[in-house]
């Protein structure tokens, strides 16, 4: 081999391996920059990322948002629009920035309905105090009303807004005996059920879950429902009667038949069970008096046979009955 050859050769070499260190240099570089660009958007995702108040779970219109309604969820900037609420990541270290931007909302009322994940902005929402807060949280076409409660006719505090009751009725009824003399009954009704719970006093959130015993309560109801408590309240006395969260109907206006007609119109005794009121004699009754005075002439008249009067005539003897 002659020397040009090998220089040649030599040359060629040189140039290869000088030509696979550059490649080599060039691929470290580019990793090393991926992995330094891979570790600044982590930093951004997981470090200091602009978070956003969202809703955690459906919100209807008229409910109250309680402290596991909200959430911050990581949110990418260029979407974010002026009206959320946001703030980033490393501020929520502070827990008074959580209390200011999100617990701050705990007691007020959507006022329209919020689907999860759904970014909230101030207007979506009224808080106790603000004008119209009472109205927002009523459904279309119910009314709020307020009754007399104490610490035997409010299940001693333990009813919270937000619970279903329904209210009874305990009043005293006149009429007469089976002589004919001045007599009166008592009896209580289930006026209306299951119906919701607004306030306990002037609070309409108990943060604290603890028995509040208040002289009022407001309720939620139809119309003539209101109308039947506003006459309840100048007949007797009105009491609160918890729900199971089990035992709720599927709609706030169903209601059992009219307690008053129903009462008037009491049927035999086997519909004791499925009646909604009371009647005093079904708590105590002496010698099995009946149930209604109503009732206890009527019966009283068809239980007492009618006089047999016979007529003397000259063949033989007729009777009429």
């Amino acid at each position: 081999m002659s020397a040009r050859t090998l220089i040649f050769a030599l040359i060629a070499m040189i140039m290869a391996g000088g030509t696979a260190f550059y490649a080599r240099t060039l691929i470290l570089k580019e990793r090393q920059a991926n992995i330094v660009q891979a570790n600044s958007e982590d930093e951004i995702v997981l470090g200091n990322a602009l978070m956003v108040l969202v809703a955690k779970e459906p919100l209807p219109a008229g409910s109250f948002v309680q402290e596991g309604s909200l959430e911050w969820v990581s949110w990418p900037e260029e979407n974010v629009m002026d009206s959320y609420i946001t703030v980033y990541r490393d501020d929520l270290e502070n827990d008074e920035v959580d209390q200011e931007l999100r617990l701050a909302h705990n007691g007020a009322v959507a006022r329209q309905k919020l689907l999860a994940g759904q970014p909230v902005t101030e207007k979506y929402f009224v808080h106790p105090g603000d004008s119209g807060f009472l109205a927002a949280v009523l459904a279309p076409g119910n009314r709020a009303i307020t009754v007399p409660i104490s610490e035997t006719t409010g299940i001693a505090g333990f009813a919270f807004p937000g619970d279903r009751v329904d209210l009874m009725l305990s009043l005293k009824l006149k009429g007469e005996d089976m002589e004919g003399s001045t007599a009166t009954r008592y009896a209580s009704l289930t006026l209306v059920e299951d119906i919701r719970v607004l306030a306990i006093g002037q609070s309409m959130i108990n943060e604290d879950e603890e028995p509040v015993v208040a002289k009022t309560a407001t309720v939620e109801v139809s119309q003539k429902q209101a109308e039947k408590i506003a006459l309840g309240l100048a007949m007797g006395h009105l009491s609160l009667s918890l729900r199971g969260l089990q035992d709720q109907v599927a709609s706030v206006n169903q209601v059992t038949e009219d307690a008053l007609t129903s009462f008037l119109n009491t049927g035999s005794r086997e519909e004791e069970d499925n009646r909604n009121f009371t009647l005093d004699v079904e708590v105590f009754t002496v010698n099995g008096v009946d149930t209604s005075l109503r009732q206890q002439r009527t019966r009283t008249k068809q239980a007492t046979p009618e006089p047999n009067v016979t007529v003397l005539r000259g063949g033989g003897a007729a009777t009429n009955q």
